[in-house]
């Protein structure tokens, strides 16, 4: 009886909502799940998953074949696979409907797209620009007419040729790069320590600095103009919008505490360059 009831709530959401919880993932990722689970929701939410059939998500998935939605039918099939994988794994049902789908054969896939590569000669001739921005002894910041009223300096395009290179040295997603903060960065140690909350899999990352890498971290200090290691390879008005975001928080934090006082906007204009 007791697993008659335990049935009886197994619907289609139950499960899939169950399976997300229990996924090492970020909260953002998740709410990306949720929003392209919309679809499978709608048609399968209040089903019971021993009830899903083999042609009710062949009948489903044709709907984006026709209309030619070829990449998001293989994406909700394969969220489909993975959410009955979970169900055979903790005994909710005793096979997977999935398993008897041939999607490759049924379905047309998506097409594959095939990324330039980047020949030896082109990689040897990039560590060699890069070598070139790294080593001169100019300073790296090319100074206008406005940019002296301000930190925000105008973008030289060898800083990417560093951030790269660094990028050889530091096996780090691009968005990890750019948000790379001074604080991150352990030089005592030589250790580089990113928290857990700006991870892809909310995961604390540690990694020793090579002295390649440390050459290249000590050469950017000297161009260091925030917190950010690689702000200036960024544009002014990305560094801008950053600034405008940082304000806003630190304003909405000292209005939650109550302590905002009359030059409050002043300071942190002054605080943040953003006047």
């Amino acid at each position: 009886m007791q697993d008659k009831d335990k049935n009886a709530k197994l619907t289609f959401k139950y499960v899939f909502n169950e399976w997300i919880e229990k996924q090492s993932i970020r909260e953002t990722t998740k709410k990306q799940y949720m929003h392209q689970s919309k679809p499978l929701l709608k048609v399968f939410g209040n089903k019971l998953i021993q009830d899903i059939t083999k042609n009710d998500i062949l009948e489903f998935l044709q709907r984006y074949q026709v209309r030619g939605k070829l990449a998001i039918c293989y994406q909700l099939y394969r969220m489909l696979r993975r959410v009955f994988d979970y169900c055979i794994a903790y005994d909710y049902i005793e096979y997977s409907v999935c398993d008897r789908i041939k999607y490759k054969i049924i379905f047309k896939l998506p097409d594959v797209k095939h990324h330039k590569a980047i020949l030896e000669k082109d990689l040897k001739d990039f560590v060699i620009y890069s070598n070139k921005a790294l080593f001169n002894d100019l300073d790296i910041h090319k100074h206008n007419d406005i940019s002296r009223t301000t930190r925000y300096l105008t973008l030289d395009y060898r800083l990417f040729a560093i951030m790269y290179k660094f990028n050889m040295y530091m096996p780090l997603r691009i968005h990890n790069i750019l948000n790379l903060e001074w604080g991150d960065i352990d030089f005592k140690n030589k250790m580089l320590v990113i928290p857990a909350y700006k991870m892809k899999l909310n995961k604390e990352f540690k990694l020793p600095l090579s002295s390649q890498a440390l050459e290249i971290l000590e050469f950017m200090y000297k161009q260091k103009l925030d917190n950010f290691v690689f702000s200036c390879a960024l544009s002014d008005k990305v560094r801008m919008q950053r600034s405008l975001y940082n304000a806003l928080n630190e304003y909405l934090e000292l209005e939650k505490q109550g302590l905002i006082a009359r030059d409050t906007q002043r300071k942190l204009a002054n605080k943040y360059l953003v006047s």
